[in-house]
């Protein structure tokens, strides 16, 4: 994870702010959700500077009971902002979305 001295609320595993880094373990939502028996959760809030997209494919079992999803997705990658490839990955697993102000609103009818 790399960390930013000015606003340690906004350390990233996708966006280096500077060149202090440190390695963290992580885990799937699938793998998460199924080891504390919560496994069809139906509404998800994430906002993980950045990694959107890394944090979606690894729920690919809870998006499927997944109902409402909010995302903050307004981090630039590559140069461009999060929120399309956000929306994009969402709607080809059924969602509908909105954005507002780089928030992602996802909901299955």
């Amino acid at each position: 994870m790399y960390l930013d001295p000015r606003y340690p609320v906004a350390h990233s595993v996708v966006i280096p702010p500077g060149n202090k880094f440190i390695e963290i373990e992580v885990d799937t939502l699938d793998n998460i959700a199924s080891e504390l028996g919560f496994d069809k959760p139906d509404f998800i809030k994430m906002n993980i500077e950045g990694a959107e997209i890394e944090a979606l494919e690894g729920a690919k079992q809870v998006l499927k009971s997944v109902k409402k999803i909010v995302l903050d997705a307004h981090h630039i990658r590559d140069g461009k902002p999060t929120y399309p490839l956000v929306c994009q990955f969402l709607e080809a697993k059924g969602f509908k979305t909105r954005i507002v102000e780089g928030t992602v609103y996802a909901w299955k009818k």
